[in-house]
């Protein structure tokens, strides 16, 4: 689901519009149509939880937009039997526009009764190459790392322009993190696809 097709939602909320995917089982959804139904306040938590969604894709995130990571983490929480979740991160036009640096270390102490006791996968595309963000991103990182009891595979995906420094920096922050699966493979690799050629 994307913002462009997004026409009048009227008064609907973030709560209307989870609550319409109760029965989804693999959902693909942009952060920017999630803000289309923010009304001052990301919720905690679904009244009714997503118990049947087993795959969730998040593209066009970005964890410097103040509402960014509270989204997330609402989804995560909302969602008991997550198994595998993707995240494409995008520093979009609109995102950077509304951009105010949040309290991530806040935001997650508040969702420290989160525990992701089925997710299997994490995959994150495009890591950013800015400060800023790449802290705000490391620290979701090893908050999920230390939250996912049977996690089996990390895989993170940089962009191809990030520098040796920051890319160390990456491998030896998740590779040094409290895990709370033993047997958590974690991938770090940059990305290949070849712009220039399309």
């Amino acid at each position: 689901m994307f913002s462009d097709d997004i026409r009048d939602i009227g008064d609907s909320t973030v709560t209307n519009l989870f609550e319409s995917f109760s029965m989804v089982e693999d959902l693909s959804i942009w952060l920017s149509t999630i803000m289309c139904f923010v009304q001052d306040v990301v919720p905690r938590v679904l009244p009714t939880p997503l118990i049947h969604l087993k795959y969730l894709y998040v593209g066009h995130m970005n964890f410097a937009f103040k509402d960014g990571l509270p989204i997330l983490l609402f989804l995560i929480r909302s969602s008991p039997n997550l198994e595998k979740l993707q995240i494409q991160i995008f520093d979009d036009l609109w995102v950077t526009e509304s951009r105010e640096r949040p309290s991530t270390l806040e935001s997650l102490e508040c969702y420290s009764d989160i525990w992701l006791e089925r997710l299997n996968v994490l995959e994150i595309s495009y890591f950013s190459n800015e400060k800023m963000e790449l802290d705000l991103e490391l620290d979701f990182m090893t908050f999920i790392l230390a939250k996912s009891p049977v996690l089996k595979k990390v895989k993170i995906c940089l962009w191809r322009d990030i520098n040796e420094d920051d890319e160390l920096h990456i491998s030896r922050t998740l590779l040094s993190s409290q895990r709370a699966s033993p047997m958590t493979e974690i991938i770090v690799e940059r990305d290949n696809f070849d712009y220039g050629a399309v």
